[in-house]
């Protein structure tokens, strides 16, 4: 026992016999990894600044229409609706998993018509990948519940596609990466 215990005391010496300018050295790489590491933090920060005030996707309104109730959908639907079909095209940069913002509607003049906090993703979509790639684009259909009392809705139901205006106002955007931008 009694030699186990001073080569365990050996052993342990020569782990602690680094001179004073080794360490300093291990103490300076060390000082200089974490230096770096801080810059490449504070660069991604200001990219993320950047991108801050920019959309993330580029939206095009593909067709518009009007669903009405019929009887067997009222079990599980509300009533009648006006569905907006939309391409969205990442223009991030970066894959993307989700982005959530606010989906307007306007008239010729600007007025918003109709919003509608959305998500946009590709999920449970196992044959292509649930990541948004850059450049690619994602169909997504977008509905209103409509309500014949509202003059807007009105509007919205009789309007041409050239006369109405659709605009996206980005909340989030979660980044395949685990980053996170937010918008507000």
């Amino acid at each position: 026992m009694r030699y186990i215990s001073l080569i365990f005391l050996f052993t342990l010496s020569f782990t602690f016999a680094e001179s004073l300018e080794e360490r300093l050295e291990k103490l300076e790489r060390k000082i200089l990894q974490l230096e770096q590491r801080v810059q490449a933090l504070e660069k991604e920060k200001n990219i993320k600044r950047d991108t801050k005030y920019k959309n993330p996707v580029e939206l095009t309104l593909v067709s518009k229409k009007f669903k009405s109730l019929n009887l067997k959908e009222r079990l599980w639907e509300k009533g009648d609706k006006i569905i907006f079909h939309v391409k969205v095209k990442n223009i991030t940069g970066k894959n993307v998993r989700n982005i959530r913002g606010i989906f307007k509607v306007q008239n010729e003049n600007g007025e918003i018509l109709a919003e509608k906090v959305i998500d946009i993703n590709k999920a449970f979509n196992f044959i292509t990948g649930m990541d948004i790639k850059p450049g690619e684009t994602v169909e997504l259909k977008v509905s209103f519940l409509y309500d014949k009392r509202n003059p807007a809705h009105r509007y919205l139901k009789e309007a041409d596609i050239d006369k109405i205006k659709i605009k996206f106002e980005p909340i989030e955007v979660n980044f395949s990466d685990g980053t996170v931008i937010n918008y507000r």
